[in-house]
């Protein structure tokens, strides 16, 4: 195998790993509907900030959400909205609703690329 799908392998396995946790899919699921600041997102999730805070940091290593600070506030935003047609396959009977029009899986997403946000 070559580097470079070698490292597309390893990327894609990261990805999924922190996807892996419950409470970062809830997070992932909250970020859908709104921006949320790291507080206010820690209490709807009934979270410690220092807990959210590490949660969120991982999510943001992958590409997944985006933290912009504005002021003291650490503003959370979902940057790949494709997560939701992975869970869709993964739980089919569940009310996922469709955010993107594309599969981030075959045909390279570009929620994720840094050119595009």
């Amino acid at each position: 195998m070559d580097k470079l799908k070698e490292q597309q392998y390893e990327d894609t396995a990261k990805l999924l790993k922190v996807l892996g946790h419950p409470m970062r899919l809830a997070m992932v699921s909250e970020l859908r509907e709104k921006q949320w600041c790291v507080c206010e997102l820690a209490a709807q999730l009934g979270l410690n900030k220092s807990a959210a805070s590490k949660h969120l940091a991982l999510l943001k290593q992958v590409g997944i959400i985006d933290m912009d600070k504005e002021g003291t506030r650490v503003n959370c935003t979902l940057v790949m909205p494709c997560v939701f047609d992975m869970m869709r396959c993964v739980n089919p009977k569940e009310a996922v609703p469709t955010v993107a029009k594309h599969n981030h899986f075959t045909s390279g997403c570009s929620c994720s690329s840094k050119e595009d946000r």
